[in-house]
């Protein structure tokens, strides 16, 4: 992992298009040179077609005019060069789609954002600390070393070096580990140092930029973020695997599960309160302060002060460590994913589903918010099972891993009984300014055990 950094349903959708396009079926070789904005609205169908894979040479048409470019859609990951998409989730009746050329701006934010604190090895450290995490690899390579014997590996984003590593001690013929950042450079020592460099090439590259002299029969990556998905990491795997994994090869991982659960946990629902109301008492005396010493009057802004205040405090989701004991529903899956035949679409987040978790405990309790987690299993192909299956867990029940779970608080607990049931709707989108971001939709409420549903609460979380 790595820490901190078109179901469409409107009558046509507005893309901002920064390329040139061609009204007749022929295509038209993409220009880097300030290529014209334009502004179309294409049909959902239209849309559809144009955000499939899209590659050199191969035109997208419709039953009306096609538009022919080298696209990339980020919700799809499709090309890697040209463009890219963002998909504005917020509205659910309308979603704007931009299409906008991908600068050396965009690429220098987006590693401002993301890929440079893996160029620091504190960091690195602290993923390699991460016992359960370092095991469930080393099980899932170590174990299975019949798997790897002579055989091509792929490590997408191979940070210091270490799954290469134990890829190259466990018999493959070659490996080739991929990274972005300037970790790169500590990976090719690691690789030295450990007395592997005929087996591990380390090569410093994006993906999505990457060229291999041959296909590969395993692709390997620790590409989970919190809550599974955020950091959309595992677009570039998938793109990795689309591109080199020979037909039959394995993904490690080759399954991952999310889970979302009713938790307890009023210690930290309530201090998270106390810090917003502290926050909000000190604006107050500002205001009372600025008005009184300087004859300023503050109040036009309170509103906006008090909305960031409880954005921050009260809506936005958290890393914690939750005890055993705080889940006090049954988990629900509300995503599973296999990494062999999964899409790019698929992965982009989870589409709204509805969720029912019947309370566990023996005794009343209180329902202080939800949680989230997820587990990765090692076990092979739809062709093939590994001998020795491995699961890699972020549960509570498990205890400590550096992802920790996400928490997202009520604004009021519920009191619930034995045999009630949280209940309501759940749905994860990418956020529109930063793709490797996520917004949470969620709506519960609580069917108590004579079969009546208490009221509807409806919440948009941040998962920063």
């Amino acid at each position: 992992m790595k820490i901190n950094s078109c179901n469409f349903l409107n009558i046509s959708v507005k893309l901002l298009v920064t390329f040139s396009i061609s009204f007749t079926s022929s295509l038209i070789p993409f220009k880097r040179s300030s290529p014209p904005k334009q502004i179309l609205n294409l049909s959902p169908s239209g849309f559809r077609k144009l955000s499939t894979l899209i590659m050199d040479g191969v035109n997208s048409k419709d039953s009306e005019p096609s538009y022919d470019a080298k696209v990339k859609v980020l919700g799809e990951n499709l090309e890697s060069t040209s463009f890219a998409s963002v998909v504005n989730a917020d509205d659910p009746e309308i979603r704007d789609v931009e299409i906008y050329m991908k600068s050396d701006k965009d690429k220098a934010t987006d590693f401002a954002n993301y890929f440079c604190s893996y160029a620091f090895l504190y960091h690195q450290k602290q993923m390699l600390t991460d016992h359960k995490r370092m095991e469930a690899y080393y099980s899932a390579v170590m174990d299975n070393a019949d798997v790897f014997q002579d055989k091509v590996v792929l490590d997408v984003g191979t940070g210091s070096g270490v799954l290469a590593v134990w890829s190259a001690h466990a018999g493959a013929r070659k490996v080739y580990a991929i990274e972005y950042t300037d970790m790169a450079k500590h990976a090719r020592r690691l690789v030295k140092a450990n007395g592997v460099e005929h087996v591990v090439e380390v090569i410093q590259s994006s993906v999505e930029e990457l060229e291999l002299p041959e296909k590969v029969d395993i692709i390997i990556s620790e590409w989970m973020g919190y809550f599974l998905l955020r950091e959309s990491m595992l677009d570039s795997v998938i793109k990795a695997r689309d591109r080199f994994l020979n037909p039959g090869g394995f993904m490690f991982p080759s399954h991952a599960t999310m889970y979302w659960a009713p938790i307890q946990n009023e210690r930290e629902r309530l201090s998270r309160q106390q810090e917003y109301c502290s926050t909000m008492q000190d604006w107050f005396s500002f205001k009372d302060e600025t008005r009184d010493k300087y004859n300023l009057n503050m109040e036009c802004l309170e509103l906006q002060f008090e909305q960031e205040q409880r954005h921050y405090y009260v809506t936005t989701g958290g890393w914690t460590e939750l005890w055993r004991d705080a889940v006090v529903g049954e988990p629900f899956v509300v995503k599973q994913i296999d990494l062999t035949t999964c899409t790019q679409p698929e992965i982009a987040g989870v589409q709204e589903l509805a969720f029912e978790c019947p309370i566990i405990t023996q005794s009343p309790t209180r329902v202080s918010g939800f949680a989230g987690w997820f587990s990765t299993d090692f076990r092979g192909n739809g062709e093939r099972t590994l001998p020795c299956p491995v699961t890699l867990s972020t549960s509570p029940e498990v205890g400590y891993t550096h992802w920790g779970q996400q928490v997202f608080y009520f604004d009021n607990a519920i009191d619930c009984s034995p045999g009630d049931v949280v209940k309501g709707n759940f749905k994860m989108v990418r956020q529109r300014d930063n793709i490797r971001l996520y917004n949470i939709y969620s709506s519960h409420c609580v069917r108590r055990m004579n079969g009546v549903d208490g009221p509807l609460v409806q919440t948009k979380y941040e998962m920063p």
